[in-house]
């Protein structure tokens, strides 16, 4: 790839049939897609519901280790994969497998692929170890990065870290023997990721290990947990959640631009750039209903308590992200220091 914004328009003319990728992609495709439902006649809209409605109940059992009821498989393969073929459209039209790593994909993303019968398998690996695990087609589970891979070896340590141990794993860094002890205990190497095996042995990614942060009541929070949930919403760009050694937390939000004008068009809003729609009074409540729903799967440590919304994206130009558009949570920090500090300028209430 020469240039990262034109992956869309080369997908098109290339029409791959395997792809991987980093989950900012996707989750923008995820939003493109209902951003152009949005604007088709209601009854294709409807059609699609109900298309997807089935495919996400077929995955759901699925996802349980149910079987599937013959007539509902048979109903969603003849009659609704047809009406979501429009989503594989998006990626040329062939793509039959899709991989997704580097960090956790959104479990409505993961959800909404897997129904339009494009699954998109979640790997986990790093470059001391290339690949540490992934998900089978004929096996996965949302949220997770898939079982070990044949011949590595996982554990997770007291404190949450990632251990791997395998005949992958590097001979340690080029002439820095210091730094190499500092990852590789006992032929183990030492991930700085944070996760959990399941009762099926399948991998969760949960955080880095120094990107914890540690509240004044010394509460350990992943910030990256929230901020996925929070990105799950087709209109939010990104999302950076702060809070070290408060007693509470608070989060930057962003808007999609391109989703956020389509809205402000169904609902008759008027029409204005990123900035002028981001202070309007509905959607602001919007973005407050998603942080809400969000603190509703969360422990009240976890909950973000106030939030701003911000007029842009986080910029590569202003090196608040990377090309493929991870955050750059000290860079992000300092440009908006006055606003985070305005978030804790008065004492938080739960009334």
């Amino acid at each position: 790839m020469d240039d990262l914004t034109k992956l869309g328009e080369y997908m098109s003319e290339v029409r791959p049939t395997v792809f991987a990728s980093l989950p900012r992609f996707f989750e923008k495709i995820h939003a493109r897609v209902l951003a152009d439902l949005a604007r088709e006649p209601e009854g294709v809209r409807r059609r699609f519901r109900e298309a997807l409605g089935r495919g996400r109940e077929v995955v759901r059992r699925r996802q349980a280790r149910e079987d599937v009821p013959a007539d509902l498989l048979a109903g969603y393969e003849r009659e609704a994969l047809p009406v979501l073929r429009r989503v594989k459209d998006y990626f040329g039209g062939r793509l039959r497998l899709a991989t997704s790593g580097g960090a956790p994909l959104a479990g409505e993303v993961a959800e909404f692929f897997a129904a339009a019968g494009l699954p998109i398998l979640q790997a986990y690996g790093l470059t001391e170890n290339i690949c540490v695990a992934f998900n089978r087609e004929d096996d996965y589970k949302f949220g997770t990065v898939g079982p070990p891979m044949p011949g590595c070896e996982v554990r997770v340590a007291a404190d949450g870290e990632i251990e791997v141990r395998s005949p992958m794993m590097f001979s340690g860094y080029y002439k820095e023997p210091l730094k190499t002890a500092e990852v590789v205990r006992d032929g183990w190497l030492l991930t700085g990721d944070l996760g959990e095996l399941d009762e099926d042995g399948f991998l969760r990614i949960t955080g880095r290990k120094k990107e914890l942060i540690v509240t004044s009541t010394g509460k350990k929070v992943a910030p990256s947990l929230v901020e996925n949930m929070l990105r799950e919403h087709h209109l939010v760009s990104q999302a950076y959640v702060h809070g070290e050694g408060k007693s509470y937390l608070v989060a930057l939000v962003t808007l999609n631009a391109a989703e956020l004008a389509e809205h402000a068009r169904a609902r008759g809003l008027k029409a204005g750039s990123l900035a002028e729609l981001s202070r309007e009074p509905e959607v602001r409540a919007l973005v407050g209903d998603i942080v809400a729903g969000v603190n509703r799967r969360l422990s009240s440590t976890e909950q973000v308590k106030r939030f701003a919304l911000l007029g842009r994206d986080f910029e590569v130009e202003r090196d608040e992200v990377t090309p493929t558009l991870k955050l750059k949570r000290d860079v992000v920090a300092r440009n908006f220091a006055d606003v985070l500090a305005g978030l804790y300028a008065r004492p938080f209430s739960e009334e």
